[in-house]
């Protein structure tokens, strides 16, 4: 039977403003007492619920699963009618989450995050949601009947290999949240944010940006080649903070994981690379697979007791087939050993030394692993490991070092590290794609986490070898992500109008674009909406993808864009380099929706400003925000009839301030295409004022 505590605290901080109740039971069987815990902010639409067990008896208990929520079997109420509603799934996981329709007979949608439920047009929103990741693996999941019909809620906790919980010791699950919203992504933003408030985080310390050997180098980097395309970045864009240079794998000897020194490519050592790339004002990258032991590495045969074990008793192979040469098995550092814990410690000791500044730490799947036998007999596996690997890690390596989680579960990750890699890769440029519509999938799916979980990486930019409509493609996706812009093309190598097509996604804008049609889209987003803000207006930048091998028109509905209703719009097409419409419709007079032809395989890149009765900046060539960035300052002088500004760029660029001239209005000097006049603009320093004089016509 339960009794009702009186009421208590909140345990979060963030949500101190909270009525907390909880609701207490004993099994005198099973010697445990439970407690149930309801937490209802004071300022938001939702409610937080977790379960607390004690052990009662003298021994320890294993907990190998605590609920959190179990519906009754008569059906669930999303809010929505089913038939039209479509549902939003959290993998945890690089792939594996987006939206699709709720209705299919006898399914179950299962995530190990958000879970977010919205009627057809991605409104009206039902979030059923875990926002804690501390210590187990959690399941959320909404079961179907044959009709298609919701018919079972389901929220738990697994502990795989079972929690010890001592006598007189309590174990918290993690905090589930249920609640409501106007819409979809904010369903999705709000989540992001409860998840902050729970686990008590803050957002990202560092967003690295610079060059990756990875994509343009692989297995054949060098030293020279580290120090000549650094050379280039620095001369290009180093004003612009692209400053580290990181050895993708390919930096370690015999190119083995779990071999962490120096290969024969680098003669000097890293040591004194770091010190020649600091000299260029340049710091120096890392990646690792510090969780990942190589058969041919001396760790393996020096100290196998380290390493994770099968039952009976051999070391548990990771990898049967390491991926490049010269392949062989992997096996699992093991941080439940105290001599793999201390190796944990020691690699970061080691990168610390070789003047490392930004670590990328790539394959920690294996920690995951929850069929294997640890060092440790009473721990946990899975989310366990993995924190207590990471912690050893981050120990070693300091205060002072970037961190890029790749191939980390996504949501425990949240506040370990700098940057994650939350997609499959990108791959180098080959027309696939198939392909890019899955990897545009799995990045817009995490914008509502980066630059608070950490900064989303939106995998490096190569703009050598595709077409132009690629180059255009992956730019954008670089520019509407908002965090991390590495580099990787040979760039040396790279013909002048290429290299041209670096500098306007420079620097990033440091705000995700929102994936507008996420909850109506099937198979990947195809409008993502970036707002910009600067001290001197502000405005839309729409991308529309088309990444499928048909032509389409994509709906672009202004109100749902945040624009002023009723107010005129000015749309400018970054890529095509001209205004493309003009919108003014009262806002009683009807409702608009822009229907905009993308040719396949491409994007387009659209600004759209209110349009004002006197000249302002319609757009530039010089950033893909198209003023956000480039543009510090601009004012309008009516009684002067003058336009000026200051744009910043990296010396040696050229390109346009486009100024919009409405009706009755003249430039003194210049003519006009249309309403647009073209204000050129060079760059011998890092400003550049620039002063457009009027007169009115």
């Amino acid at each position: 039977q339960l009794a009702v505590a009186p009421d208590e605290p909140s345990p979060f901080p963030r949500l101190a403003t909270a009525t907390h109740r909880t609701f207490t039971a004993t099994d005198p069987e099973a010697k445990l007492s439970l407690r149930y815990h309801v937490l209802v902010p004071a300022d938001q639409p939702v409610v937080l619920l977790w379960t607390e067990v004690r052990n009662d008896a003298a021994e320890a208990q294993r907990i190998t699963e605590l609920g959190v929520l179990r519906t009754a079997d008569s059906g669930v109420d999303v809010g929505v009618q089913p038939g039209t509603a479509r549902v939003f799934v959290d993998s945890g996981g690089l792939t594996g989450s987006g939206s699709r329709k709720l209705a299919a007979p006898g399914a179950t949608h299962s995530a190990s995050g958000a879970l977010v439920v919205t009627d057809g047009q991605g409104e009206a929103a039902a979030s059923f949601s875990f926002v804690s990741f501390l210590g187990a693996w959690p399941s959320n999941r909404i079961a179907l009947d044959e009709q298609g019909r919701p018919v079972r809620a389901v929220a738990s906790c697994a502990y795989p290999h079972g929690y010890p919980l001592a006598p007189g010791a309590t174990l918290r699950s993690e905090v589930l949240s249920v609640g409501a919203y106007p819409t979809g992504n904010e369903a999705l933003e709000r989540w992001a944010d409860l998840v902050m408030a729970v686990e008590d985080l803050q957002p990202p310390k560092r967003c690295p940006s610079g060059w990756n050997s990875w994509y343009c180098y692989r297995l054949t980097i060098t030293e020279d080649l580290v120090l000549e395309n650094g050379r280039v970045m620095r001369d290009h864009w180093g004003a612009f903070g692209l400053t580290n240079v990181q050895i993708d794998h390919g930096w370690q000897d015999r190119d083995l994981v779990g071999n962490w020194v120096a290969n024969t490519r680098f003669p000097h050592g890293l040591p004194w690379l770091s010190a020649r790339l600091a000299e260029q004002g340049q710091t120096l990258g890392l990646w690792t697979a510090v969780s990942q032991v190589s058969e041919w590495v001396p760790w393996f045969t020096e100290h196998p007791e380290a390493l994770f074990h099968t039952a009976d008793g051999q070391p548990d192979v990771a990898d049967a087939h390491w991926y490049w040469e010269p392949h062989g098995r992997t096996f699992s550092l093991d941080p439940t050993h105290p001599l793999g814990l201390a190796e944990y410690r020691a690699i970061g000791e080691r990168l610390k030394s070789y003047g490392c500044t930004y670590n990328k730490n790539d394959f920690q799947g294996n920690l995951l692993r929850t069929n294997v036998v640890a060092g440790d007999p009473d721990i946990s596996l899975g989310v366990p490991v993995y924190r207590r690997a990471m912690a050893a890690f981050a120990a070693g390596k300091g205060p002072d070092m970037a961190f890029h989680a790749c191939n980390a579960p996504l949501n425990v990750a949240a506040g370990i590290c700098d940057v994650a890699w939350t997609h499959r890769d990108l791959g180098n440029p080959a027309g696939n794609w198939e392909h890019l519509r899955a990897w545009a999938n799995d990045f817009s799916c995490r914008y509502h986490v980066t630059g608070k979980f950490y900064w989303s990486d939106p995998d490096y930019l190569q703009v050598g070898q595709s077409t132009l409509d690629e180059a255009h493609v992956r730019m954008a996706f670089v520019a509407l992500g908002g965090g991390p812009m590495f580099l990787s093309d040979r760039l040396p190598e790279l013909p002048p109008e290429r290299l041209a097509l670096i500098a306007p996604c420079l620097p990033s804008y440091g705000k995700p674009a929102t994936p507008v049609d996420l909850f109506t889209s099937d198979g990947y987003p195809r409008v993502w909406s970036l707002p910009v803000e600067t001290a001197w207006g502000k405005w839309v930048v729409v991308g529309l993808f088309n990444l499928s091998d048909e032509p389409e028109r994509l709906e672009l509905d202004p109100a749902r864009l945040g624009l002023p209703v009723g107010e005129p719009v000015v749309v400018w097409d970054f890529f095509a380099g001209k205004p493309v419409a003009e919108l003014s419709v009262a806002a009683e007079s009807m409702d608009v929706v822009l229907r905009v032809p993308v040719p396949a395989h491409t994007v387009k890149l659209l600004k759209l400003v209110r349009r004002e009765a006197h000249p302002f900046v319609l757009a530039t060539d010089l950033h893909l925000t198209m003023g956000g960035v480039e543009l510090p300052q601009v004012t309008w002088d009516e009684k002067a009839g003058e336009l000026r500004g200051v744009a910043k760029r990296a010396p040696g660029i050229r390109g346009n301030v486009m100024v919009y001239v409405p009706a009755g209005w003249k430039p003194v000097a210049g003519e006009t295409a249309g309403r647009v006049l073209r204000v050129p603009v060079e760059f011998e320093g890092m400003e550049r004022a620039w002063i457009v004089r009027f007169r009115k016509a």
